[in-house]
Parts: C-alpha cells; sequence; structure tokens
C-alpha cells in the first residue's frame, strides 16, 4: 500500500493518493511492524497527518512487537511523522516484552517459544536479527548453507580456514 501511495503521488495522483489514505489508514492490517512503518512514511510525505495520527494509535496499540526490528523501525517512523504519543505507547509495550524476555527465569522456553512462532509464520530468517542465530541453523537447510557464517546482507559467508585468519 506504502508504494502504490509512493507511486501515486509521483505520477501527480495526488487527490486520488489522499483518497486512498484515508481509507487505508482505518481498516490496514496492523500486526507487522515493517510494513507499517513505510506506509506511515508514505502517509507522512502526503501530508496526511490524520491518517498518521490514525494509524499510528491503532499500531501503538496492535502491533506486534516480537517482531523487534520491525517494531525499531515503526518507532523511528512514528518520531519522523511527529506521532510521539502514540510511539510513548508503542515504547512502554515494547519495554514490558524487552523487560520480560530479559528477566524472566523461563527465558530458555521463551525463546523456544519465539523460534516456533516465527518458524510457523515463515519468520525464521529475522531469527539472527535478535541475536538466535544458533536457533536459525535448526531450521530447513541453514545449518550446511550456513556453516563458515552469515554475511551482513544475510547471504551464507565463504568458506573459510583458520589459517586464512
Amino acid at each position: 500500500m506504502a508504494r502504490l501511495l509512493d507511486h501515486l503521488q509521483e505520477l501527480g495522483f495526488r487527490n486520488q493518493a489522499t483518497v486512498l489514505a484515508q481509507r487505508v489508514a482505518p481498516n490496514v492490517d496492523v500486526t507487522h511492524p515493517f510494513g507499517l512503518a513505510e506506509l506511515l512514511d508514505s502517509l507522512h510525505s502526503l501530508g496526511a497527518d490524520d491518517q498518521v495520527a490514525v494509524l499510528a494509535e491503532r499500531a501503538a496499540a496492535h502491533t506486534d512487537i516480537t517482531r523487534v526490528t520491525g517494531v525499531d523501525r515503526l518507532l523511528a517512523s512514528m518520531r519522523k511523522a511527529g506521532a510521539a504519543d502514540q510511539g510513548t505507547a508503542l515504547g512502554e509495550r515494547y519495554a514490558a516484552f524487552l523487560e520480560v524476555l530479559i528477566t524472566s527465569d523461563s527465558a530458555a522456553r521463551f525463546v523456544q517459544e519465539m523460534e516456533r512462532r516465527m518458524a510457523t509464520a515463515g519468520q525464521v530468517d529475522e531469527l539472527p536479527a535478535l541475536g538466535l542465530f544458533d536457533h536459525f541453523l535448526k531450521h530447513d537447510d541453514h545449518g550446511d548453507r550456513f556453516r563458515f557464517g552469515r554475511e551482513p546482507d544475510g547471504s551464507p559467508a565463504d568458506p573459510w580456514s583458520w589459517d586464512e585468519l
């Protein structure tokens, strides 16, 4: 949706983009924080402040805070778009989640459950960003493909030996 809004603006269809923004903000799925961040950026660049506020309010209450990299991106987009109150509300939810994650005496079970949910949702590629590379290696053929590590772009590292270091 964000790309469509951006393309409409680029093509000079600003009025149509504004009408679409009014329909999207109250109805779009708000569980995926990275996609929401892109949509907030598009709404902000369109100058659709009312829609930014509506979407940011919904996102603050309902986005999936277990998607750590996406939440960080969403918080930055909220700040950039001037949705400070909504960003604060999301930040509080996120901080509570992280506190439970860090202080839980059942952190290992929590990590296993997060891994299971991410695998079920097809989000295994996000595990390394959460510091869970060893869990990432258990899925699919990742153990073999990433035997020598992982490049910053997510691709398998080239083979190496200790003599080369």
